[in-house]
């Protein structure tokens, strides 16, 4: 098999800016249409079918400290956060067993604005998957996984780009982790 001369130039991937759409709806008649058929809707009526759901991941550390270490997700403005995972490789050993989550930068704190719990974080204390959801006792954890680009926490520089995502636990031990951040990219929802 011949070497492609090109390979180290072009990978075998595609990088784009979103939001990726997954396209339109087709009806039976395209030709339809109100104007002509009462009671029907046009193809070019009809909502988009959907958006692609994009995910980035991180190997992380447990590490202290404020404030928080960068991990290698940068989220989109605007993006929809639809679902956290940790998958814990090797178990929290800390005194405290957590891994927290921040966007940074946000709001005035000198953290950032919290996609899990505050300090101390979730708690991942063996090995296996985790399932994490927003801080429900925070409004603006949840507005957050709505929308990152929220501007009752976002400082004002920073609304229209893209967010780092920085982790962070309580107390230094062995623990380490594969955070997984799954979102809709640039989806900007209403800030309702």
């Amino acid at each position: 098999m011949a070497n492609n001369p090109h390979a180290e130039t072009y990978k075998g991937s595609t990088t784009f800016s979103g939001p990726i759409k997954a396209g339109s709806r087709w009806l039976d008649a395209p030709s339809y249409d109100r104007a002509t058929v009462p009671g029907t809707i046009a193809v070019k009526d009809l909502p988009n079918a959907g958006f692609v759901v994009c995910s980035q991941s991180a190997a992380v550390d447990q590490v202290p400290g404020v404030p928080p270490t960068i991990s290698d997700i940068t989220l989109p403005p605007g993006s929809m956060i639809v679902s956290i995972q940790y998958i814990v490789t090797v178990a929290y050993t800390g005194a405290v067993k957590d891994l927290a989550l921040v966007l940074d930068p946000g709001g005035v704190s000198e953290v950032g604005t919290w996609l899990t719990a505050t300090s101390p974080g979730p708690t991942v204390s063996a090995v296996g998957v985790y399932n994490i959801g927003p801080r429900t006792t925070s409004s603006d954890t949840v507005r957050a996984w709505r929308n990152i680009s929220d501007p009752t926490y976002v400082v004002a520089a920073r609304a229209g780009v893209s967010l780092d995502v920085k982790y962070w636990s309580t107390n230094t031990g062995d623990g380490r982790a594969i955070v997984t951040i799954n979102y809709i990219p640039e989806f900007n929802f209403p800030l309702a």
